[in-house]
């Protein structure tokens, strides 16, 4: 798989799809989830990239087991969404694809959605639904590397911090976090 430039050099074709995981605790399913997320890609030309944001042995885990994933090194808890920046950052797909490390896909299961739950991809539907109307729809980009840093710039500067979410008492999810880690200090 690979664009030949001249006769001497080949520059292998991007993948299809980046899947994108951040683990947090994740030790006692990651396993599981690379493997029937691997299994599912065959035949695809899929990239695998990981990150843990809890040091839980989930990192030696990835690397000893699944030498085609790209670990990224710890680097603290990063939080869901920071993480995916991080790795998103340093991927090479057409696509990204956010997959949970309790999500188990089977083979040739594209939809890296568990079995039987209609409410695994709700959040992750609601987000790219809001993405797209307050984003994407309202912007033209002339190169995916400006879509990227947009949407990267998007999460970090307006989603995270700014935006208010109903879901979470109309606050923005950093406030969120921060207060419940309060709450949880005082306990």
């Amino acid at each position: 798989m690979g664009v030949e430039i001249s006769d001497n050099l080949v520059v292998p074709a991007p993948p299809e799809v980046s899947v994108l995981v951040v683990g947090y605790k994740s030790l006692c399913y990651i396993e599981r989830c690379l493997r029937g997320a691997i299994t599912s890609a065959q035949g695809h030309h899929f990239e695998f990239l990981f990150i843990d944001c809890s040091d839980d042995g989930s990192e030696t885990l990835v690397r000893k087991q699944f030498p085609q994933v790209r670990v990224l090194p710890y680097q603290g808890n990063l939080g869901f969404g920071r993480g995916n920046n991080v790795l998103a950052a340093v991927a090479y797909g057409k696509r990204m694809l956010l997959l949970n490390p309790d999500a188990f896909a089977r083979r040739d299961e594209l939809s890296m959605t568990r079995a039987s739950n209609p409410w695994d991809d709700a959040a992750m539907e609601s987000f790219f639904s809001t993405l797209q109307f307050e984003l994407l729809s309202r912007n033209r980009f002339e190169k995916f590397e400006d879509v990227r840093a947009a949407i990267i710039e998007w999460i970090d500067d307006f989603y995270n911090s700014q935006r208010r979410h109903t879901t979470i008492g109309g606050t923005s999810p950093i406030k969120y976090e921060l207060s419940w880690q309060m709450r949880r200090s005082r306990t």
